[in-house]
């Protein structure tokens, strides 16, 4: 076998990692062709997102790319990259955030041990098993202020309220008695302490 040149194995080593913009993005195959400028405007065999995480790219998007050495057939998108036309939308070492859409995010701060989740709706399922919520203060609401109270406190409550009566005419006053029926049991299914 030969031996590659100094050279030759320079000219690899310069094809192995390239930057170049998503021409185009196939959604169902998780791959996309990359368009390379600095090679005379020569476009990619489709390659797969290395990330196995499905949050593709779009066209016009910056991205960086591995290939095996033998040409643009052969590699992997690894993704996009910060540069001066996309700047990290914050600057803090303690900060984890993973950007989906134009203001739907996730973000962690390691410091305040924080935790948010922004965007439009949720919906959480389990199949099975339960949910637990477990806070020093649970708020439900944006604004919330009041507490509530919950369960067999409630239940109680209802069961055994009465109203002040006051008679104009010569029936007298006091408290009505307590409600008829009893109020709904509490839920088995959801408990608070």
């Amino acid at each position: 076998m030969g031996q590659t040149s100094g050279n030759e194995a320079l000219k690899i080593a310069r094809n192995l990692v390239r930057v170049g913009e998503v021409s185009s993005v196939d959604d169902e195959s998780g791959m996309v062709e990359v368009l390379f400028r600095d090679r005379d405007n020569m476009v990619s065999a489709p390659l797969p997102l290395l990330s196995f995480e499905y949050n593709m790219p779009v066209p016009g998007d910056s991205v960086a790319c591995l290939f095996m050495g033998n040409g643009l057939e052969n590699g992997f998108c690894i993704g996009k990259y910060y540069s001066e036309k996309n700047k990290p939308t914050e600057q803090d070492k303690n900060i984890y955030r993973k950007q989906l859409d134009d203001n739907v995010y996730v973000r962690y701060d390691k410091t305040q041990k924080d935790l948010k989740v922004i965007v439009d709706s949720v919906e959480l399922k389990v199949q099975g098993g339960s949910v637990t919520v477990s806070a020093e203060e649970v708020q439900l609401g944006e604004n919330a202020e009041d507490g509530i109270p919950l369960g067999k406190q409630l239940k109680q409550w209802l069961d055994n309220h009465t109203h002040p009566i006051s008679w104009t005419n010569s029936g007298g006053s006091g408290d009505s008695s307590p409600p008829s029926t009893s109020s709904p049991s509490p839920s088995e299914k959801v408990k608070v302490e």
